[in-house]
């Protein structure tokens, strides 16, 4: 289990698709969730409430964001589960 701003791999979708930074095309996110302000929560509708995850790259920074429940983080020794 990873703890939250914990160096972790990530993986999206109920498939378990490796996630590489957008920027960089780093492996390695720090995991926190975020508290959406209320007037962008009301324009994403009702699958984000107002609280969303949020994905720190650790190779430079670049911060992306997930619905909650889109993506899983592994322990980065352990590496990448198998596929389900």
């Amino acid at each position: 289990m990873v703890k939250r701003g914990e160096r972790a791999l990530v993986t999206v979708g109920p498939d378990r698709r490796p996630f590489s930074c957008h920027v960089c095309e780093g492996q390695v996110f720090a995991g926190h969730n975020v508290k959406l302000n209320t007037p962008i929560a009301y324009r994403l509708g009702d699958r984000f409430a107002d609280s969303a995850a949020s994905l720190v790259c650790q190779g430079c920074g670049y911060v992306h964001t997930f619905i909650p429940g889109f993506v899983q983080l592994w322990p980065e020794k352990d590496g990448y589960p198998e596929p389900a």
